[in-house]
């Protein structure tokens, strides 16, 4: 056989056919399924034809007896044998070959080799392991075995397992003291101070600020000033602490009170309890009669969480004060309720005079019988307590006993207001006047008394002369001379609110300010009272001021106050508040005769309460008594007259008072109302001569001066209209004369003409308030003439001049050329008048509708169209175009009956100030005189004045243009005389 180097050039030769490299041994773990190709079931022809082809090559005399040389060997050592293949899972050679018993025999042979090596290695193992156990052991001397670390704490493993993962995430992190003596150490030696020279410190108290410039590297900045004061500072203290002798100085008061708000074993509050515990020991060894230390000392004890060791504290410290009540009440605390009677027993017999222990005692006790035993024991020792007699009083469920017990306690404790009041409120009426009279002997400054006798007074019905008399006697004390008014005050509403004595806290207030050293009362303070829930107090101030205030102001001034008082009499809502208010009134009258507000005010109360009458005789003394500004008195007695259905009467009233003697020249309402009245009657002429006469006694109103042309165009004077419009704009040159000259003009047919009235108009008030409405006026004089693009122009040269005026934006918003722009126009009217003070209830007006004109009557759409309502007529409760507008909206919802009834109600609510405001409303009220006298009378009341009131208001919806147009334009004659 050749040596093996020769037979190494196989490697460089082709293979032989079918040659699969290690498939005679099963060698298949290095090859895949690409190179097994046929080889998976291969048949016996298959490998007898393939150990032939083996042979002819000349590899048959292998080395070993696998069918490999020993140059292989070495390559193929890696390769698994036959013993490494499982014969449940063949995929080699004989992958394909059934399994006989001959293959389960040796498979169980060999099972049996392995099971019992396993259990030899076993058996070594554990001899090993108890070979190494012994040499670790470690023995004490006796020789006995020290049990391992992990032994020791195998109880406390196996507890682990119970741990919550909350207890694990709470767990404490484990602070690193390694090395810390060394650290601070290192620390304190990094924060090194250097002594400041003193010519630095001079130079920089002179200079007062060292500036330094602080740059990227460096960012701190440095102030030498604050340095030295600093030092300063630490110096004075230093001083001051040298010259008191002390270093420390520590309140003990505070210091107990602070440890009596620690929260019972929270011991973190306290950084270091050992630290704490040895001061507090060295206080209580240095000084131990000092109470706060020991009481201190238990205190941190229990807040450690130490109730055992705190009680200790406390029993030494019993011992070493005990006369200290602080120590004992302390230690009967931190015991338990039968513990404590016992320490508070035997406190008492060493402190018998000591209330606070009896105090302490009495809580502790369950029982009635128990308190009661305990607090007559503490009155034989301390019967000058006024507590322990209170407690006494307490437990006494019978009147009678609790009487006795008060009438001795008061004979013991004379001094003692409480006790003398508490025994007049359980006597009689009779005998409650002595308790009190000898209360005041006993304690004669005391106020507590003296209040007490006006309110004991005012429960038994005594008069009001009677009640002011004590407390006057009271005010007047030499000892109470000094007290401030604020006090008495306070004390006074006290008494109305909490002691229900409301005549006693009047006689306070009285008898307060009749003293002449007191300063005048101001209203302000009835205002408060009244704030405060104290209308008698309140009414006592007004008193008081009005019983000042006629020695120190007019009689104008006096009758405001007097119409206040008024006022607030109505205000609250009493069965006796208008009689009281009457009653103000009559006295008002009979203080302030020639002030007519009064009189006017008393005869409409008189008129409210049904009493026609006598609101008459009111007016009339009224006129007797007043000397100027009669005429709304005049104007109000014809105002009855017309509520009587007797026109004729009021028509003659009102021509006594023009030729009145007493009431000259008259005034211009007066002229106003019986031009009115006589229009209605057809009596021009007569109207025309009232007209002239008031013009030459009031020349420069404007209200005057479009009445006489309104007259004028009665009588179908149209020269004499058109100069009495132009004498009076230059005579007066009031806005609305403009205005009204221009519809003027343009109702008998002259546009032209009203557009030179319009523009003489605008030069004219240029600059003045009055600008809008003649600006206004010349817009919808455009419109109504059809020229919508002139109207535009003067619509917008209108408001680049007046950008803030709401009445122009509102007319931009109705003269909007589609319905879908007259939203954002809103939307921008808003937002340029956002800064002005008040909303105009015209642009509010106009907003609304424009959200109730939406046919999508969402519940956001309809919320925000009434919010819109709401916010106009709160501007204007009496304009009638809005609540028209309002009306036929509510009209249109699911529940338009019942809200349409609201708002006619709303709405006679509106109109009982008198007068109609809003453009259409007023406009169609004032066009027939007949419907205005209809409404006037409705306003002034009767018997179903809501019905007719429906009834105009239907009449007046039917002239209103549907909610998304905009109002008509209003034919000018139909406002020539403005109400």
């Amino acid at each position: 056989m050749p040596p093996p180097s020769s037979r190494l050039a196989f490697l460089s030769q082709d293979p032989p056919p079918n040659y699969i490299a290690g498939i005679g041994r099963g060698a298949t773990g290095f090859t895949t399924r690409a190179d097994l190709g046929g080889t998976v079931g291969i048949g016996a022809e298959d490998l007898a034809s393939a150990l032939k082809a083996k042979a002819e090559g000349g590899d048959a005399d292998d080395d070993d007896g696998n069918g490999v040389d020993g140059g292989d060997a070495e390559r193929f050592a890696d390769a698994p044998g036959d013993g490494d293949r499982d014969p449940d899972n063949e995929v080699a050679l004989f992958a394909g070959l059934p399994y006989d018993r001959e293959d389960a025999d040796a498979d169980r042979t060999y099972d049996l080799i392995e099971l019992r090596r396993r259990r030899r290695r076993k058996t070594q193992d554990a001899q090993r392991e108890l070979e190494e156990r012994e040499a670790t052991t470690q023995r004490d001397s006796q020789g006995k075995v020290v049990p391992s670390i992990a032994e020791q704490f195998k109880d406390v493993r196996s507890s682990l397992s119970t741990v919550t993962e909350d207890e694990w995430a709470n767990l404490p992190e484990v602070g690193d003291l390694t090395r810390k003596n060394k650290r601070a150490r290192l620390a304190a030696r990094s924060e090194r101070f250097y002594a400041v020279p003193d010519s630095l410190l001079a130079s920089g108290l002179a200079s007062t600020q060292f500036e330094k410039t602080v740059t990227e590297e460096d960012d701190t900045e440095d102030s030498l000033v604050k340095t030295s004061l600093e030092r300063d500072k630490v110096l004075g203290l230093q001083i001051d602490q040298a010259s008191s002798g002390t270093a420390t100085a520590i309140d003990a008061q505070r210091y107990l009170t602070t440890m009596a708000s620690q929260t019972v074993g929270d011991a973190g509050q306290i950084s270091d309890v050992k630290k704490a515990r040895l001061l507090l020991s060295s206080v209580t060894q240095t000084n131990p009669s000092h109470a706060p230390g020991w009481i201190a000392a238990a205190r941190l004890e229990e807040v450690a969480g130490k109730i055992v060791a705190a009680r200790d504290i406390m029993q030494r410290a019993c011992e070493a004060c005990p006369r200290s009540t602080d120590i004992w009440l302390e230690r009967a605390r931190l015991n338990t309720p039968p513990n404590a009677k016992r320490i508070l027993a035997q406190a008492a017999s060493l402190n018998p005079r000591a209330v606070e222990i009896w105090m302490a005692a009495i809580r502790l006790e369950e029982t009635v019988v128990g308190k009661r035993r305990v607090v007559r024991r503490g009155l034989e020792f301390v019967p000058e307590s006024v507590e322990l007699w209170k407690e006494a009083v307490n437990l006494e469920n019978d009147r009678a006993d609790a009487r006795l017990l008060l009438a001795r306690a008061v004979e013991v404790v004379p001094g003692s207001t409480a006790l003398w009041l508490a025994l007049a409120r359980l006597e009689t009426v009779a005998n409650a006047r002595k308790v009190l009279n000898r209360a005041r002997i006993a304690c004669p400054d005391d106020l507590d008394v003296w209040l007490e006798a006006a309110k004991l007074e005012e429960r038994s019905g005594g008069d009001k002369t009677r009640i002011n008399g004590i407390v006057a006697r009271a005010i007047a004390l030499p000892t109470l001379q000094a007290r401030p008014n604020s006090d008495w005050l306070e004390d006074a509403r006290k008494c109305e609110r909490d002691g229900d004595a409301p005549k006693t806290a009047a006689a306070i207030v009285t008898a307060l300010f009749q003293n002449p050293g007191t300063p005048p009362p101001d209203l302000s303070l009835a205002d408060t009272a009244d704030s405060d829930g104290c209308p008698a107090v309140a009414a006592a101030v007004y008193e008081a001021v009005l019983a000042r205030g006629n020695t120190t102001a007019g009689e104008i001034d006096t009758a405001s106050v007097w119409e206040r008082y008024a006022e607030f009499a109505l205000s609250h809502k009493t069965s006796s508040a208008a009689v009281d208010a009457r009653e103000i009134l009559d006295r008002a009258c009979t203080a302030c005769p020639r002030a007519s507000s009064l009189w006017l005010s008393l005869s409409q109360l008189c008129a409210s309460l049904g009493d026609v009458a006598g609101a008459s005789r009111v007016l009339e003394d009224g006129l007797s008594a007043v000397r100027s500004g009669a005429g709304t008195l005049w104007v109000a007695l014809s105002e009855l007259s017309l509520g009587a259905a007797d026109q004729d009467r009021a028509t003659d009233i009102l021509a006594r008072a023009i030729t009145d003697p007493r009431h000259q020249p008259p005034d211009q309402q007066l002229y106003l109302r019986i031009i009115t009245f006589l229009r209605r009657a057809k009596q021009t002429s007569k109207a025309l001569t009232y007209a002239n006469d008031a013009l030459t006694h009031h020349p420069h109103a404007s209200r005057l001066i479009t009445a006489k042309a309104a007259i004028q165009c009665d009588l179908a004077d149209i020269g004499g209209a058109r100069a009495t419009y132009a004498s009076g704009v230059r005579v007066c040159g009031d806005a609305g004369v403009w205005v009204s000259w221009c519809r003027f003009e343009e109702s008998v047919g002259s546009v032209s003409r009203a557009r030179v009235v319009c523009e003489r108009g605008r030069t004219a008030v240029g600059g003045t308030p009055g600008f809008a409405a003649v600006a206004l006026e010349g817009v919808l004089l455009e419109a109504r003439a059809g020229e919508h693009k002139q109207a535009s122009l003067l619509l917008a040269a209108a408001l680049k001049a007046l950008p803030l005026s709401q009445e122009l934006w509102a007319l931009a918003i109705d003269l909007a050329p589609k319905p879908s722009n007259r939203l954002p126009t809103a939307t921008q009217a808003l937002k340029a008048t956002a800064n002005t003070p008040a909303s105009s209830h015209t642009l509010l007006a106009t907003v609304a509708r424009v959200f109730a004109a939406d046919i999508d009557r969402s519940p956001t759409k309809i919320a925000k169209a009434r919010a819109w309502f709401a916010r106009a007529i709160d501007a204007a409760p009496a304009d009638g175009d809005i609540r028209g507008y309002l009306y036929v909206w509510v009209k249109g919802l699911p529940e338009g009956d019942t809200e349409g009834a609201d708002v006619v109600r709303g709405w006679l609510d509106g109109l009982r100030g008198g007068g109609w405001e809003g453009v259409l409303w007023s406009a169609w009220v004032e066009a027939d005189v007949d419907r205005e006298a209809a409404l006037e009378e409705v306003v002034r009341g009767g018997v179903d004045r809501e019905t007719r009131f429906m009834a105009i208001i239907e009449e007046f919806v039917k002239v209103l243009p549907p909610l998304g147009q905009p109002p008509p334009v209003i034919h000018p004659a139909a406002k020539l005389l403005p109400s």
